[in-house]
């Protein structure tokens, strides 16, 4: 077990136990274990309680020891700001709270661990990652949703439907852009590469 699903467990995320998406997220970002970033998580957890969630946000702290943390949620959660995290009350997709955010704090590492409907996802991409610092991941949770049809996700699961909004698919329409010095298509997001794992993408941007 890693250092990262180590501290899931000490603070309680779901992200050991629930999921196993630790030993990724250190893959993909123990490079940056060190350094002075910025971490971007959309959806603190807990739902409209102002107390409860939060465990994402303390477990990154701790593996991060010199990155600010910030957190942001439809519903407030400023119970959680303590020293590097600071906590925002939001919409994924507030175009005018993401711009602010960034434009002040910077964004190194982008989870996406928000709503999980596939168009605020999509949404959420197409807004921040552009923001992103060159050579930043940005990383989405949870995309077991582009097949739920249920409960405002609005997924597909006719597996055959390539061309359906789902997360799956918008990221899975990338790749293309990525191999474009053999296809000649469009690579509008500057994306270095893009990583599937169950349920978990990581997109890094190139340097």
């Amino acid at each position: 077990m890693g250092e990262l699903a180590r501290l899931a467990i000490k603070y309680g995320s779901d992200k050991h136990g629930h999921h196993y998406y630790c030993d990724n997220y250190e893959r993909h970002l123990g490079k940056f274990k060190n350094e002075p970033i910025t971490i971007i998580e959309l959806g603190i957890s807990g739902y409209h309680y102002p107390d409860r969630g939060g465990a994402g946000l303390k477990m990154f702290a701790d593996f991060f020891p010199k990155a600010r943390i910030i957190g942001i949620d439809i519903h407030k959660k400023n119970s959680f700001n303590h020293n590097r995290i600071i906590t925002f009350q939001g919409s994924q997709d507030d175009a005018a709270l993401m711009n602010d955010i960034v434009s002040q704090y910077g964004a190194t590492i982008i989870i996406d661990d928000a709503s999980h409907m596939n168009k605020l996802t999509i949404a959420s991409f197409q807004l921040l990652f552009p923001l992103l610092a060159p050579g930043g991941v940005y990383c989405v949770e949870d995309i077991e949703s582009s097949w739920w049809e249920e409960h405002g996700f609005d997924g597909c699961r006719d597996l055959g439907n390539l061309s359906f909004p789902s997360t799956v698919n918008f990221f899975r329409n990338l790749i293309t852009g990525v191999n474009q010095k053999y296809n000649n298509a469009p690579n509008q997001y500057g994306i270095e590469s893009i990583h599937f794992y169950e349920n978990l993408i990581f997109i890094h941007k190139k340097p």
